[in-house]
């Protein structure tokens, strides 16, 4: 099986560093709106610093799990 080291893959390998960072800190949904728009601060702010179509589906995905989460707690919020 083949696979890659750091090196290989520098963006996306320092993308998981900072995007775990952000996982961790916004893994329990809060039903404020403070919560939501620094999720989509940080989220913004990670994509423009790695900017890669690998990056974008990993912060979609995070998100569209958050929300579906929040909803199915019979939260209010859509994307």
């Amino acid at each position: 099986m083949a696979g890659v080291n750091k090196s290989d893959i520098p963006v996306e390998a320092d993308f998981m560093s900072d995007f775990w960072k952000e996982i961790k800190r916004f893994w329990i949904t809060e039903d404020n709106d403070s919560y939501w728009k620094d999720l989509t601060k940080a989220m913004n702010d990670l994509y423009e610093k790695y900017s890669t179509e690998f990056c974008k589906g990993q912060i979609l995905a995070f998100e569209g799990y958050l929300v579906g989460g929040c909803e199915h707690k019979g939260g209010h919020y859509d994307i």
